[in-house]
């Protein structure tokens, strides 16, 4: 397969362009390895199925939620060509780029507020009568002990580690244009591994989704349905050399943020104290 088809393959029916982030996990049980099999253009024609974060236009709409993330710690300048290319060229036809500035690697995803329940969420509204927003984020008193727990962590895991290797990939069951992204430091493994099981204990879940997509940076969600063209598979390729770069970058600020889109992350902070 050329490489051109092998990127056709790739973001065939996607909804995200990704950036895939592997900390060494692969043979760790509930960790799925980002590598997979090519994907034939025939063999993957279904339907785009949009993300509720955007509208069919492009616009990214309220999403609310709670995550605990690394950012990724590039020259802005380098940034806004990536935004900005993917704006401007064929991928813009069918990819509405996220802002540079919210570039990051989520570690935990904790709560979204409009696709799904955690159990001390569940606790609150079935002994205190609380009633889940639509279009705002939890009362703070009802997640506060578990933040501060999450926050105190984060704030001791290593501060700062590299991106080593970039390379693009797909996941198994995502068809989404991604680069493998490999921090291989033996100590921020465990590091990492005992953050998410101890996370997973604070918020009495187990990020399933995360595990199952693997460790990713998203540059932008699709919201139509890709048109294979000569022009895209050429700006894919540009896509594929300008990111490159991340190797030169690192990831930092790890915390817990909120969010009330995909395009603004807040990083949470305790305002009882």
């Amino acid at each position: 397969m050329s490489k051109r088809w092998k990127i056709f393959a790739l973001l065939v029916a996607s909804g995200t362009i990704w950036i895939f982030v592997s900390f060494g996990w692969s043979s760790r049980p509930g960790i799925s390895s980002p590598m997979a099999a090519p994907i034939t253009p025939a063999s993957n024609t279904g339907k785009l199925k949009r993300s509720m974060k955007l509208d069919e236009n492009g616009k990214y709409l309220p999403f609310y939620g709670y995550t605990a993330l690394c950012m990724v710690e590039h020259p802005p300048s380098f940034g806004r060509q990536i935004e900005d290319f993917i704006r401007s060229s064929s991928l813009g036809r069918f990819y509405a780029a996220l802002p540079h500035d919210t570039y990051h690697v989520t570690i935990f995803n904790i709560y979204t507020i409009q696709y799904q329940t955690i159990p001390p969420v569940e606790r609150w509204v079935k002994e205190k009568g609380g009633v889940i927003p639509n279009n705002s984020w939890l009362p703070e008193y009802v997640l506060h002990k578990q933040h501060v727990q999450a926050t105190n962590l984060l704030a001791a895991v290593t501060p700062s580690f590299p991106i080593e290797t970039v390379e693009f990939r797909t996941p198994s069951d995502y068809a989404g244009l991604s680069i493998l992204v490999t921090a291989l430091h033996p100590d921020f493994n465990h590091e990492i591994t005992q953050l998410r099981e101890k996370l997973g204990t604070i918020y009495e879940h187990d990020d399933p989704g995360l595990a199952k997509m693997g460790f990713h940076i998203t540059l932008a969600y699709a919201y139509k349905q890709l048109q294979i063209s000569d022009q895209v598979s050429q700006d894919l390729n540009i896509l594929s050399d300008m990111v490159q770069k991340f190797v030169e970058f690192r990831l930092i600020n790890h915390g817990v943020y909120l969010y009330d889109s995909m395009t603004n992350f807040i990083l949470w902070t305790d305002r009882k104290n």
